[in-house]
């Protein structure tokens, strides 16, 4: 049965009617009627409310009579109203409400309160404690607002973990420039969960990135392969011209005039010389451009797709492209 506390625990006892005086008095002057005004008695208020919760909670209402019950904790806190909320929370499933309730009641009612009570409520303690479980609620923004089941608990950083009823959860962060983010959540009695909750700058920006980008992209990467390529296509270019020139010392002129082997042979030398030529130099130049692009590059969480582009040019080999 929901405990009532005292009309005492709201109101002042109403006084004894004095004596009948000797002789007939003159009749008093009406009184005024109260100013609607004028500051209500919050004890008094604060019983009214209570003893709606009362009508309520007798009539299987108890959403509503944990609203009264409420207000009037509210209006004039007594530890003896803590143990309806609790019963209330408890008869509604809310573990958790339950719980708060009846440990906050224990702890201000201290010896006020009756053995056999004490030993009721301190038995509900136990079988609510496995139907609660705590969440830690972290984000990378400060100062948002985290909502556990559409009810405010805080703001970020949260000081301490969040104690729930086990059951599905709605975590919501949100905050003021940023994309709300909605999180799911399936608590077991006596769980402990960690629950992460990035938000994102409306426009895209992330405020604070998980991690610092590399400089380096694909295309980075494919410079690097080109300079490569273009290296060892130079050093066999190099080895056959080196060949060629040997062959080129054997072969003797005819006359005073060459022979048409040996300006054959001499054509060849030139030709494999400045192709080896070309391809050393379009190496170096590709691997200088690649290195400077990427450490002048501005790191980014996300970019736009690279363009490469490689071609021959009349004076030699040519890399562009976007890094």
């Amino acid at each position: 049965m929901i405990g009532s506390p005292s009309a005492a625990s709201f109101a002042q006892a109403t006084p004894a009617e004095p004596a009948p005086a000797p002789a007939p008095a003159p009749a008093p002057a009406p009184k005024e009627p109260k100013d609607p005004k004028e500051p209500k008695d919050p004890k008094e208020e604060a019983l009214a409310h209570w003893k709606r919760g009362l009508e309520l909670h007798e009539e299987q209402d108890f959403t509503n009579a944990l609203i009264e019950f409420r207000k009037a904790y509210e209006l004039a806190p007594t530890y003896k109203v803590l143990y309806n909320i609790g019963q209330v929370c408890f008869q509604l499933t809310d573990y958790a409400c339950a719980l708060r309730s009846f440990e906050q009641y224990l702890k201000d009612g201290g010896g006020n309160i009756a053995t056999d009570r004490r030993k009721e409520v301190e038995r509900d303690i136990v079988k609510l404690r496995a139907r609660v479980g705590t969440l830690e609620i972290v984000s990378n923004v400060e100062g948002a607002d985290v909502f556990i089941d559409d009810v405010i608990v805080g703001k970020t950083p949260l000081s301490s973990t969040i104690l729930v009823s086990a059951g599905r959860r709605k975590i919501v962060v949100s905050k003021h420039g940023h994309t709300p983010v909605t999180r799911i959540v399936e608590v077991a009695g006596t769980d402990s969960l960690r629950v992460e909750v990035p938000l994102t700058e409306i426009g895209g920006k992330t405020p604070e990135p998980m991690g610092t980008p590399s400089r380096w992209t694909s295309l980075s990467w494919v410079g690097l392969g080109a300079a490569g390529a273009l290296a060892l296509a130079g050093g066999v270019t190099g080895v056959l011209a080196l060949g060629a020139s040997k062959d080129l010392e054997e072969k003797k002129f005819v006359g005073s005039q060459p022979s048409p082997a040996f300006e054959e042979q001499s054509d060849r030398v030139r030709t494999l010389s400045l192709t080896t030529d070309i391809l050393f130099g379009a190496a170096a130049l590709t691997l200088g451009t690649t290195l400077v692009l990427t450490a002048i590059r501005t790191p980014k969480p996300e970019h736009a797709p690279a363009t490469v582009s490689f071609g021959v040019a009349p004076s030699g080999v040519v890399l562009g492209g976007e890094f």
